[in-house]
């Protein structure tokens, strides 16, 4: 009998160096989803450098479309970095970016696309760590403080409204 898969990135098994970061990760995700993402405005759940999308049965309770974007080509929609991506301004419910923000070069593209696409009701969930192993995937650019990346946002349009 086939067991159904389970990403490692959602439930790491507890031998994995990284299990207490991705446990506590998934977690952020969940408690996040509870609190913000149920009265979501219309439009998709866009998530932006989705890769294998680990994170999309996280919203199976929010009643949304999920749309993955990234720059590889199986992808439902294709990023191509300082390109608009081919989606209407203001069309989405809400943005996700799981562990990417730290392989953009531009972060003035990549958020500026984030927030154009947003609806204005709507909310960014991202998250991105601060200390981690080199990880190139192609690229890998930076780390951030919580005062670091809360101004990198500010700065660029966005409003915080929590961090964990």
């Amino acid at each position: 009998m086939n067991q159904p898969s389970v990403d490692p990135r959602t439930h790491p098994p507890f031998w994995r160096h990284d299990w207490y970061t991705l446990h506590r990760l998934r977690q952020a995700i969940e408690n996040t989803i509870q609190q913000y993402f149920h009265h979501l405005p219309d439009g998709p759940i866009v998530d932006v450098g989705a890769g294998s999308a680990p994170y999309k049965s996280l919203f199976s309770v929010v009643d949304k479309p999920y749309l993955c974007c990234d720059i590889d080509d199986n992808a439902q929609v294709k990023i191509t970095p300082g390109e608009a991506l081919p989606l209407e301004a203001k069309s989405s419910a809400a943005v996700v970016s799981f562990q990417v923000l730290e392989h953009v070069w531009d972060l003035d593209w990549y958020l500026g696309e984030c927030l154009r696409v947003l609806n204005d009701n709507g909310y960014l969930l991202l998250s991105t760590h601060g200390v981690w192993p080199y990880h190139p995937h192609p690229t890998d650019f930076r780390r951030w403080t919580i005062a670091g990346l809360s101004k990198e946002l500010e700065v660029r349009g966005l409003e915080i409204v929590s961090v964990t």
